[in-house]
């Protein structure tokens, strides 16, 4: 069986395989973008945490996400540091955060020693010398995180900065919370959802305007219902000889993608020194044992799997990526 290695929670997700022109979806599956809402305009600058519940609460309001995404990145802050705001320079803390969340941030090793000095060797020994200083860098810090994992997916570009600095800065000053952590996280999770769904189409579109890709439209028929769920395989060099049938064994190196291209698995990697083991095709994800027996020896293509080809919870995308170069196969009884 294929391992698949721990995704990161939602609040953490995201880069377009690639652009391309809009282009509808003939099919059942639906992969549909999110429009935009508009927001009425809010004061923003308040510290006091007073933007009103019930403004907050319009959900799926940009702003609700945005502050929503800033309270979970303080909080996950506090989780992982084991650390009370008291800890900090609460104010170096908030601003280092602010100012690098509309730049590049790069952790140059003043910031990592500044961080180093105020929290000890163990992250608890803290030094109140530093702590202007290391609370500044902290909130660099996670700026940067915040941007590495949003900017990467363009869902950056979705969110209202200030307001996350405001979710952000109500944490670390400890003030009243205007949306609920139930609430935060459905949010997040339809921010999420929409923003993976979009993803997801982009690439698909692109796909449908090359002429190296091949569709395999899948039917299933249940209670009079046909549904249909489409495979795409894309050519990228040509094999040799004849094809493996659906139940041989087959050694294939590949590398496992998100929509945002993420790598989630890479035999390049794990069997860098050696050839990868001869593996039966019927121990594959459905859909790889419809398109395995579509390739040849020694040649490499991209498969695109629906969720309905893959039926893995641990893979929660519309579609994913596998780079899949066949190196050989051999037809035997039982697995080598």
């Amino acid at each position: 069986m294929i391992k698949i290695i721990t995704i990161f929670s939602l609040a953490i997700l995201l880069i377009s395989c690639e652009n391309s022109k809009n282009k509808s979806q003939p099919k059942k599956r639906e992969i549909s973008g999110s429009s935009e809402q508009k927001t009425p305009t809010v004061n923003s600058n308040s510290t006091k945490g007073d933007i009103s519940s019930e403004y907050l609460g319009a959900y799926p309001k940009k702003d609700s996400i945005s502050y929503s995404l800033g309270v979970n990145q303080a909080e996950m802050m506090l989780n992982k540091s084991n650390l009370d705001t008291r800890d900090f320079d609460q104010k170096e803390l908030i601003k280092g955060f602010k100012e690098n969340l509309y730049t590049s941030p790069i952790l140059d090793s003043i910031c990592k020693l500044n961080m180093e000095l105020f929290l000890g060797e163990n992250g608890q020994s803290l030094n109140s010398d530093f702590a202007a200083s290391g609370s500044y860098c902290i909130g660099k810090l996670y700026a940067h995180n915040f941007l590495t994992i949003w900017s990467k997916s363009e869902g950056i570009n979705r969110l209202n900065l200030k307001m996350v600095v405001h979710g952000f800065e109500d944490i670390i000053k400890k003030n009243i919370i205007a949306i609920t952590s139930e609430r935060r996280k459905d949010l997040i999770k339809v921010f999420y959802e929409n923003l993976v769904n979009d993803v997801s189409k982009v690439m698909i579109d692109a796909l449908n305007e090359r002429s190296n890709v091949e569709e395999i439209i899948v039917e299933d028929r249940k209670n009079g219902i046909i549904d249909s769920a489409i495979i795409y395989i894309e050519s990228i060099k040509k094999g040799t000889g004849p094809f493996p049938t659906d139940s041989s064994n087959v050694s294939i190196d590949y590398i496992l993608t998100s929509p945002f291209m993420d790598t989630l698995e890479n035999t390049y990697k794990s069997y860098s020194n050696q050839k990868p083991p001869f593996v039966n095709i019927k121990s594959f994800y459905p859909g790889m044992r419809i398109a395995i027996p579509k390739m040849q020896k020694n040649g490499i293509y991209q498969v695109f799997l629906p969720f309905e080809m893959v039926e893995d919870e641990r893979l929660p995308f519309p579609y994913i990526c596998f780079y899949i170069e066949l190196l050989d196969f051999k037809e035997t009884s039982t697995n080598d």
